[in-house]
């Protein structure tokens, strides 16, 4: 079966398996009950363009379902945030250069300690500067040859207006929380090193993009200069749903999006290495599954879900999706002991990828730092790559990586609106109900 067939015998089963519900992007959830999601204009919002962002996440054409869908606005988002972080003139143009902690933050951690330096630059007008943080899995990387920074070492500049040229450029460079904010206009350039994302701050959307947000199906954040509501064109009779927090969370997908953008020194180094950890014969076929399982000291942050539990969600994964999702896995995971459970299901074919696993609660920093930390970092994102591949995906939204998973999933793969079962609350995502059979949770 092609793969173009296989996603119209996918959306065909999914419509079937109720009448009454359309299966979409669960950040969707907030619409207002008389939205409509069948006009042109949302179908234009959410169809699968190729990108015009320079160096965008997109895979290979063949992984993208010609009529899947991506989360709304995706493309117009993107090319936004382009060209605001790139501004004609860096001499004119204000920034604001953020910092955080070198240390204590995994890879996804990382990537959305970067996203939130990008939306408060937005939010304040300016274009965001990567400075510091999160190079414990840069500085020694022997892949950083033309700068350790992550804008240097794996991904795209963040902007054309480098550090060096935009801090060389002026005098003084205050803190902003130094600063009264009525002052901040004085300053071309500030500089922030208080970026947090949890719990998810309710203003956190730039006003810039509410425009891009005002015809879809999102209540629109506090601040943004516009009604309490998208979709204002309809009003319904019914209860609503009016928790801004659908919109942040498009907010963060878009602005993951566009900081995960490889620059061509790494994205070889990934290719080949891909090659060597997971056979370069095999395709992760149409229909796969991702469970993705986060062990070693996760359980210090968010509850724990052990291998049979996450083997029940999988399997009401496969059974919702009734025949349109093969009985494939592909696992990723750092727990060895996870993998051997996994594999000893005679009735699911598992693949991995041929890395080193431990079963010990250590965190992934810890592990890294006795072992080549390229390597580990390719590891990683390999296993990213596949896991976005697949066609449904099961994990621990409280997971950064998982959380990584959902926002490329739903912005450049196009395939936004595939089933996700959230591990942690037992939501199944892109069916906009609760499975409740409590044999699942038990």
């Amino acid at each position: 079966m092609s793969r173009c067939s296989f996603f119209f015998t996918f959306a065909f089963s999914l419509l079937a398996i109720s009448s009454a519900k359309w299966y979409r992007n669960f950040l969707y959830r907030g619409a207002s009950t008389c939205y409509k999601f069948n006009t042109v204009h949302f179908r234009n919002a959410t169809a699968c363009w190729d990108s015009a962002t320079p160096g965008a996440y997109v895979g290979n054409r063949d992984d993208r379902p010609e009529d899947g869908r991506q989360l709304y606005n995706s493309a117009l988002a993107q090319r936004f945030i382009y060209r605001h972080q790139n501004p004609a003139d860096c001499r004119s143009a204000k920034f604001l250069v953020a910092e955080f902690d070198a240390e204590g933050h995994g890879i996804g951690s990382t990537i959305h300690m970067m996203s939130y330096g990008l939306t408060r630059a937005m939010m304040m007008g300016r274009v965001y500067i990567h400075e510091d943080g999160g190079q414990i899995w840069t500085k020694e990387n022997r892949l950083c040859v033309t700068g350790w920074r992550w804008d240097q070492c794996i991904f795209l500049p963040f902007s054309q207006c480098s550090l060096e040229e935009v801090l060389g450029a002026v005098a003084e460079a205050p803190y902003a929380n130094q600063v009264d904010p009525s002052r901040w206009h004085e300053y071309r350039v500030l500089r922030t090193k208080h970026l947090s994302g949890d719990p998810v701050p309710v203003r956190d959307f730039p006003p810039l993009m509410a425009p891009l947000i005002a015809r879809g199906p999102f209540p629109m954040p506090p601040g943004t200069g516009r009604g309490a509501r998208a979709g204002t064109a309809c009003k319904s009779d019914g209860p609503e749903r009016s928790d801004p927090l659908w919109a942040v969370q498009w907010w963060r997908a878009q602005s993951t999006a566009y900081l995960v953008r490889f620059n061509p020194h790494f994205a070889a180094a990934l290719k080949e290495h891909r090659n060597k950890i997971f056979p370069p014969e095999i395709d992760i076929p149409p229909g796969t599954i991702n469970v993705h399982v986060r062990r070693g000291d996760k359980s210090k942050e968010s509850p724990d879900v052990d291998d049979a539990g996450y083997l029940r969600q999988v399997e009401a994964v496969h059974a919702t999706a009734r025949g349109a999702l093969t009985r494939v896995l592909f696992l990723s995971t750092e727990d060895s002991a996870t993998v051997e459970y996994f594999q000893a299901q005679k009735n699911w074919t598992v693949l991995v990828t041929d890395v080193e696993r431990y079963h010990e609660k250590v965190s992934p920093m810890e592990f890294a730092a006795q072992r080549d930390l390229a390597t580990m970092v390719l590891n990683d994102f390999v296993s990213l790559e596949l896991a976005l591949q697949c066609d449904a995906w099961v994990g621990l939204m409280s997971s950064n990586w998982v959380k990584l998973i959902h926002e490329l999933r739903s912005v450049y793969r196009c395939k936004a609106d595939n089933l996700f079962y959230d591990s942690r609350y037992g939501d199944m995502w892109g069916n906009q109900t609760y499975i409740d059979d409590p044999v699942l949770f038990r």
